[in-house]
């Protein structure tokens, strides 16, 4: 919905489900307003995570379905799976080797770094053990890179790195379709990309 008044309107529309991708000061109203008129939505919207037993509260409250994700790339979420599986194997070896993240975007890219370096540095920090806040997150804006996010163990004799590189944005646009798809089918909740992907 390009006009915000048309938010309040939407089962006139025709529309089987909402797709939001706006900013982390409009997500939690928008969300609102579809719970409110019983119509699933999928959000893309990152920086409101901090407010999650907000929407659950919501959520129950008008028995909507969400479905929500930092990154809908099908690609980009078997990334995470495969950093979810290596990091419990590099936790015996912390100290050779060091963990950082990093993440490459296009210059137009707002935020810093990205929800997708976030959710990848929250995976691995909770399979190694360690505070979120021992990863150190290295954003990059260059150019018109789609997107590229590398997770690194680094040590004085070798690194190795899990990369996923982003060639053009189809990819997301196919994962938030899917997850439409998907979330039409289901019953109230909330859902996120492991539910899809199994």
């Amino acid at each position: 919905v390009d006009n915000y008044n048309e938010i309040n309107n939407l089962n006139q529309c025709g529309a089987e489900v909402a797709i939001e991708f706006t900013t982390p000061t409009s997500v939690m109203k928008n969300i609102e307003h579809c719970f409110k008129q019983n119509m699933p939505i999928v959000s893309g919207t990152t920086g409101w995570y901090h407010q999650f037993k907000q929407i659950e509260d919501i959520q129950k409250k008008y028995n909507g379905k969400l479905f929500y994700a930092s990154n809908f790339s099908i690609g980009v979420n078997l990334f995470f799976k495969m950093a979810a599986e290596i990091s419990p194997i590099m936790k015996n070896y912390l100290s050779d080797y060091h963990v950082k993240i990093e993440e490459t975007h296009h210059t137009q890219k707002k935020d810093k770094p990205s929800g997708t370096a976030i959710t990848l540095s929250t995976i691995m920090a909770s399979k190694l053990q360690l505070s979120a806040e021992n990863i150190n997150i290295e954003s990059f804006r260059i150019d018109d890179i789609v997107g590229n996010h590398k997770a690194i163990f680094d040590s004085d004799i070798d690194t190795i790195i899990l990369e996923h590189n982003a060639k053009n944005r189809r990819g997301f646009a196919i994962g938030a379709i899917e997850a439409a798809k998907f979330l039409v089918k289901k019953n109230s909740g909330i859902y996120t990309m492991n539910d899809l992907i199994q």
